[in-house]
């Protein structure tokens, strides 16, 4: 299982992981792509959704045969990179967040609820009295990954199909940080503005399944898949 090693600098979904109304895209043929037609709005909410398992390093994924440990790693460092105010420190100076927080973040973007609260990140994650403990929340330097859907299909029974890419800062990000707004990258692709391509680059593909979801009287997704395409060796003909 991956996990998240460059601490709670990250530039990430922030508050743009908060509600966003969304519709729905309307059933269509599985061969059609959605996205072709989907409002800029609607689309730019499905990269921040995508970019949440992006920016937490999220490792292969079936709801169909899942490992709570790998939802409680994804919802600590989630919360780590967008929630840090749910941190607490205790007399040790360790810093953890409550059962609960990381409970609603699990039902929030799986749709998951009752999973089994243990330790879980490879031990970077240490379960305690309702609590879990990592220490890494407050370490780390500046850095971004983020997500855009290429493509979204209707599989017929609710669900759909997306191909996703992953993309990570790079050389000209960090040089230029402070002087464009990382919200940018979230709008579809084809509407990047000015420099906003030069800063980013193409990490990996993943594939992902998704349904529509209600959480919080808000529509949103709920994730069914995540596959993270395997790199095609060079001599590999």
């Amino acid at each position: 299982m991956k996990h998240v090693l460059r601490g709670a600098l990250t530039l990430g979904v922030l508050a743009l992981s908060a509600f966003v109304v969304l519709a729905f895209p309307v059933p269509a043929s599985s061969d059609v792509n959605l996205l072709d037609k989907m409002k800029n709005a609607d689309w730019r909410a499905l990269n921040i959704f995508f970019s949440n398992f992006c920016e937490s390093d999220f490792g292969d994924f079936s709801a169909d045969s899942r490992d709570d440990r790998a939802l409680i790693a994804f919802a600590v460092s989630h919360n780590a990179i967008n929630n840090k105010k749910l941190f607490k420190e205790d007399a040790d100076g360790r810093y953890y967040i409550g059962k609960n927080s990381v409970d609603a973040t699990i039902e929030k973007y799986f749709g998951i609820k009752g999973v089994k609260h243990q330790s879980a990140g490879d031990g970077f994650v240490v379960y305690e009295n309702d609590r879990y403990y990592w220490d890494d929340v407050f370490e780390g330097s500046p850095w971004f990954a983020g997500a855009q859907a290429v493509a979204l299909y209707d599989d017929g029974d609710g669900t759909f199909s997306a191909v996703v890419e992953l993309y990570k800062d790079n050389i000209a990000f960090q040089n230029d940080v402070d002087k464009f707004d990382i919200k940018d990258f979230y709008a579809p692709k084809k509407s990047w503005k000015g420099k906003t391509a030069s800063y980013y680059d193409l990490d990996t593909t993943c594939s992902a399944k998704i349904a529509p979801h209600v959480y919080g009287g808000k529509k949103t997704w709920k994730l069914m898949e995540w596959h993270e395409d395997e790199a095609e060796d060079e001599g590999d003909e």
